[in-house]
């Protein structure tokens, strides 16, 4: 994917730093481009992972052993990849807002605090003239209140009784309404509760229906992996000529020529719109120009004109 700059996470908000962390590959520690899952349930950049096996074939994480034909597109993450890549920006700029509305309100609370503070110290002694008259009127006050509450509480007493056995009527109903809650899919059998069966119904017979369709729909296959050093020069220039590559130069320069070619290619057929094979082919042969003008070949390996 396309560079990124980096984002400070404040720690309250350490889960973010966490999923940014998750969504990167382990090789490249950029986000992941066509990120592909291996069968010990890894995440790696398609080309990436790819380019590693020639070095290594096992899991850079796990070391479990892996071969490239055992990767396949992680769909839902490249999605989760792109949605996030959009949306990283505007959730720094809440979180800074989120931090300085929380600073502003502790300092209005402060000075709130201190007013009233001040204020008290003005009020308290009208408080107690005030309260001092107040006192007859709350001692008769407090006689008529004990009287009503006396018939308050036999009130209340009849309506708690009644109330607990609208309760147990209650969940005796609902413990029927429960038993038949979930239904049988006509078609996949599978349990679903009841509310949700007429949405699992439309979208089963469309996933039936989908399956019908995508059996059609043929994916771009990948190159197979050749054993470069049992093939004759004859056999290798014959696959570079299939693939459209050029057969000039001696057998190591061919070798790693289609290998190079093989990489990039297999890695683009796991992207939902690959590009196509001339434009894979015009950047295989701008990398092997950049090769040689960062590290000149030897002459033995320089191609034949």
């Amino acid at each position: 994917m396309e560079q990124y700059t980096e984002i400070t996470w404040p720690a309250e908000f350490s889960e973010l730093k966490t999923i940014e962390k998750l969504l990167k590959c382990e090789i490249c520690y950029d986000y992941m481009d066509t990120p592909v899952i291996t069968p010990c349930s890894h995440n790696y950049c398609s080309l990436c992972i790819r380019k590693y096996l020639h070095y290594k074939t096992r899991c850079p994480l796990c070391f479990q052993e892996l071969f490239e034909n055992q990767l396949n597109p992680n769909r839902i993450l490249e999605e989760i990849l792109v949605n996030f890549a959009k949306v990283r920006t505007k959730l720094h700029c809440l979180v800074k807002l989120n931090n300085n509305s929380i600073d502003s309100g502790i300092n209005q609370s402060e000075t709130y605090l201190s007013q009233k503070s001040n204020q008290g110290s003005s009020n308290s002694v009208t408080i107690e003239a005030t309260d001092r008259v107040n006192e007859g009127a709350d001692e008769k006050n407090e006689k008529n209140d004990r009287q009503s509450n006396n018939c308050e509480t036999s009130i209340n007493s009849n309506k708690l009784v009644k109330n607990d056995k609208l309760l147990e009527n209650n969940a005796n109903s609902l413990e029927v309404k429960n038993e038949n809650k979930f239904k049988s899919c006509p078609v996949c059998q599978v349990n679903v509760p009841e509310k949700n069966m007429d949405i699992h119904f439309d979208n089963c017979t469309k996933r039936e229906a989908s399956i019908i369709c995508t059996t059609t729909d043929k994916k771009r296959p990948q190159l197979p992996k050749l054993v470069l050093n049992l093939m004759k020069d004859s056999e290798l220039k014959k696959k570079l000529k299939e693939v459209g590559l050029p057969t000039k130069g001696v057998r190591k320069v061919l070798e790693a020529r289609y290998q190079r070619y093989c990489t990039i290619y297999n890695a683009e057929c796991d992207k939902k719109n690959p590009r196509s094979a001339a434009e894979l082919l015009k950047q295989c042969n701008n990398l092997e120009k950049l090769e040689k003008t960062i590290e000149p070949l030897p002459l033995n390996m320089r191609s034949k004109k």
